[in-house]
């Protein structure tokens, strides 16, 4: 097919690193831990916690970039960049959980609130949505009741059809053949 690739590094960066003078990455690749001072990001911590269905989930925040000192240039820059990933990160999934409708903290009428945390209610009401979570995420999960046969198995019955309907053809022709055959000794 003739596919070539092009490798342009002044497209993608991975947080953490260092640009080349003049160049203004367009795309950030986050597969790689990095940090600013005492904060970090590693996308590996974050493989088992689901950050897109929990309401209002999101990342640690990062630094503010105001806070930044640093007489080099270069990690200026490469810490501005790493602060910028994750702030379009969180930024992102605040976007989703808006898109989601999920409810906003602190947009629940407040008299009903109080009245379920005074009465204890809040924590059930709590342990029943995260048990309607965890029962909706295992039908999603659950096997289908159909019947999913591997094309393996597709592939044996179809050549077993495939040989039966050979055998039947051949033993048409050959009794056909020894009718012939019969009704030619008859005549003679």
């Amino acid at each position: 097919i003739n596919l070539r690739h092009r490798i342009n590094p002044d497209i993608l960066i991975y947080p953490g690193y260092s640009p080349r003078k003049g160049v203004e990455p367009r795309v950030f690749h986050y597969g790689l831990k990095f940090g600013v001072g005492n904060w970090s990001f590693d996308k590996a911590d974050w493989r088992n916690t689901d950050v897109v269905n929990i309401c209002w989930s999101k990342f640690p925040e990062p630094p503010d970039p105001s806070t930044l000192s640093s007489t080099d240039d270069s990690t200026l820059v490469k810490d501005k960049l790493s602060i910028e990933c994750a702030q379009k990160l969180n930024e992102a999934l605040y976007l989703h959980h808006m898109r989601r409708k999920c409810i906003e903290a602190g947009k629940d009428n407040l008299s009903q609130s109080k009245m379920n945390v005074s009465n204890g209610r809040w924590q059930e009401r709590k342990k029943a949505t995260i048990r309607l979570y965890r029962d909706l995420q295992q039908s999603l999960h659950d096997p289908p009741d159909v019947v999913i046969v591997r094309p393996r198995y597709w592939m044996v019955c179809v050549w077993m059809l495939s040989v039966f309907g050979f055998l039947l053809v051949l033993s048409v022709v050959l009794s056909r053949k020894k009718v012939r055959l019969e009704r030619a000794k008859a005549k003679e």
